[in-house]
């Protein structure tokens, strides 16, 4: 027979997934770190955030065309860290694209780019968004913090057994 495990356990391993998550966050240098939360019930701890931009963090998102910033100007950040603004025009089509950056200097030590090097290159999509990798930060916190919890379970089901 099957009985979920009490709340007051469910509530430590959430919180416990809850502070993994956020030292998480705060080491990537997202800010919504605190927009996290936990949750339990009876039987179930889980981590919930009302943060798109965490979920998509989370579980990864798909390449896509970026055809909402049509028309747009939006800030790029080159190789070296400066900003440059860009209008955004023919998403989807293909041809040259102008990558911001001076190619002749170093990358900055302090900025960290993914962006391709600076300077012209063929695009068969201008404006594809590659995708997020899914980092899987949430799962991986509450699944720590369940494969820690042995302990308190185990404390938990000797006063419930008996000796």
């Amino acid at each position: 027979m099957l009985v979920p495990m009490p709340t007051f356990i469910t509530q430590s391993i959430a919180d416990a997934a809850l502070q993994r998550a956020r030292e998480y966050a705060i080491m990537r240098g997202w800010k919504s770190a605190d927009r996290l939360e936990a949750r339990a019930v009876p039987g179930e701890a889980r981590l919930q955030t009302t943060q798109k931009y965490l979920i998509f963090q989370d579980r990864g998102t798909r390449s896509f065309l970026m055809v909402g910033l049509e028309g747009k100007t939006i800030p790029i950040k080159d190789n070296t860290g400066n900003t440059s603004f860009i209008k955004v025009v023919g998403v989807g089509t293909s041809g040259w694209v102008t990558i911001p950056g001076d190619p002749t200097k170093p990358r900055s030590q302090l900025y960290y780019s993914n962006a391709a090097a600076p300077g012209r290159i063929w695009r068969d999509q201008k404006w594809r968004h590659p995708g997020i990798k899914p980092t899987h930060f949430m799962k991986d916190s509450l699944q720590k913090s369940i494969n820690n919890s042995g302990p308190l379970v185990r404390n938990y089901l000797r006063k419930v057994v008996g000796p």
